[in-house]
């Protein structure tokens, strides 16, 4: 278990999100809008959000995970695009999917984080006990995130926690509140 789930952001990480989101979005631009999502610049700000999270779980895992694969940067074209998990240990035998959500948006909708319905890495078949969410927190403005649980994908069906988005124009997306979360407060790190 992390003895401490905040994270500091460095000037390295949002350097290296800045130019990761820069450079993808317009490898995304086509997959969101048939999701119902136009806006470039938010798309580029939550591609930015989400790569920064994952940065944040590595460095907090790559103790406890000295294995752990390194958050992916490299920009694939549309048809190169995959739903491979963020982080993997192989040798551990686990896979890592890190969803990220800004406080910004969390005031807005509530803490939570979303899922594509069509996500396999997810909703697939073959999702076995080391298939993880690590679910985090980040405030930009003040440099810092909380990772506010890891926990296993099967688990997370088994207790009904994905739920439909508060924005109904968003019908191919799933959420996990935190509010549902809190519930199962003693269980959120079940890495």
């Amino acid at each position: 278990m992390i003895k401490d789930p905040k994270f500091l952001i460095t000037e390295d990480m949002i350097e290296k999100c800045t130019e990761f989101a820069n450079n993808s979005v317009g490898t995304s631009t086509g997959q969101y809008s048939k999701r119902g999502q136009f806006n470039v610049e938010k798309i580029e700000k939550d591609i930015k959000i989400g790569k920064l999270g994952e940065f944040g779980v590595y460095n907090k895992l790559l103790e406890l995970y000295p294995q752990l694969t390194s958050p992916d940067t490299n920009i694939y074209s549309k048809g190169n695009k995959n739903w491979d998990a963020d982080l993997k240990d192989r040798d551990a035998g686990i896979s890592i999917g890190v969803k990220t959500q800004s406080v910004e948006q969390g005031a807005l909708y509530g803490e939570s984080w979303v899922f594509q319905s069509e996500d396999k890495g997810i909703f697939g078949k073959d999702i076995g006990d080391g298939h993880y969410v690590a679910f985090v927190s980040l405030n930009l403005p003040k440099m810092v995130g909380e990772i506010r649980g890891i926990v296993k994908v099967p688990w997370l069906i088994a207790n009904d926690l994905f739920k439909p988005m508060k924005l109904a124009h968003l019908t191919s997306k799933r959420a996990v509140y935190m509010d549902d979360l809190k519930v199962f407060k003693d269980q959120l790190w079940q890495l």
